[in-house]
């Protein structure tokens, strides 16, 4: 085995999708158009599962992972002398859709956590009733809980900037009847009673198979976990929380990521433009509405 053709297989362990892909070819001979072609092939690869029922096509961001990968192993290869181009350089991620967000209703949501699984459904109320991403939930300690003050610290958020989200009163419940294990510092961890979840006392990695049962329970479809950050804020805006203020609790990091719900508030803008008729209330303009 060639020094280049080891590039490929050095940070791709348990990333099957580059090696899998470009077997034993030499690394120094993969070309610009390959990995192009290697992006376009890899959305048409369903991911793997277990069950077939599970084996959901390739998502746009899954394939964007998989270059990004492709990219970091050429470029970790040039660093070491082993390659001298990164073919992979100028290739663009498949654009992804501008659709509308997904969300769900009051009563999807409220089936959803009725539908879900022991070990789910805390978590799940969690993400809807606070917004925090599944990574966030997942890693929470109990030492990150202020109960006394209703605030849940968030100590290593996806951008690297520290916030305090506030407990709603069934948060603060539902936290407060949560059996706390014994040396687990974890809030979310498995419990012997649910035998075919988790490790006792050792913190969830993953829920995304439990979650996606839940959703096929209730027929809910094209849907993941992501989508129950994007229905707490959509359910916020809805109610009249600002915006600013949903960015605050969120943890976006620009005005830009909020901005995205701001559809979601036309009547709160038609009543904001109905105030305008309070500054105008001469008989001259009423007359001239009126014609």
């Amino acid at each position: 085995m060639g020094e280049d053709q080891e590039v490929l297989r050095l940070d791709t362990r348990n990333r099957e999708s580059v090696p899998e892909y470009f077997g034993e070819q030499m690394a120094h001979t993969i070309t610009e158009h390959e990995v192009e072609t290697f992006r376009a092939q890899r959305k048409t690869v369903p991911i793997k599962a277990k069950k077939p029922e599970a084996r959901r096509p390739r998502s746009t961001s899954t394939v964007k992972h998989e270059l990004a990968v492709l990219k970091e192993v050429f470029n970790k290869g040039i660093a070491w002398g082993l390659v001298d181009r990164n073919p992979a350089a100028r290739v663009k991620p498949l654009p992804e859709s501008k659709g509308r967000t997904r969300f769900l209703s009051v009563e999807e949501a409220e089936k959803l956590v009725q539908a879900a699984s022991a070990h789910l459904r805390p978590i799940i109320i969690m993400a809807l009733e606070t917004g925090m991403r599944r990574g966030e939930i997942l890693r929470l300690k109990w030492e990150d809980l202020d109960m006394k003050n209703n605030m849940i610290y968030i100590a290593d958020p996806k951008n690297n900037d520290p916030r305090h989200v506030p407990m709603s009163s069934r948060v603060k419940a539902l936290l407060a009847s949560l059996p706390r294990r014994l040396r687990a510092d974890y809030v979310f961890v498995g419990v012997k009673k649910w035998q075919t979840v988790g490790k006792d006392g050792i913190p969830f990695t993953d829920v995304d198979t439990s979650f996606r049962n839940a959703c096929a329970k209730e027929g809910i479809e094209d849907f993941t976990f992501h989508g129950l950050r994007h229905t707490a804020a959509s359910h916020l805006v809805m109610s009249g929380v600002p915006l600013r203020t949903v960015g605050e609790i969120l943890g976006h990091k620009t005005a830009t990521m909020t901005e995205r719900y701001s559809h979601l508030t036309p009547e709160h803008k038609r009543n904001a433009i109905e105030t305008l008729s309070s500054c105008y209330n001469s008989a001259t303009i009423a007359q001239e509405a009126g014609r």
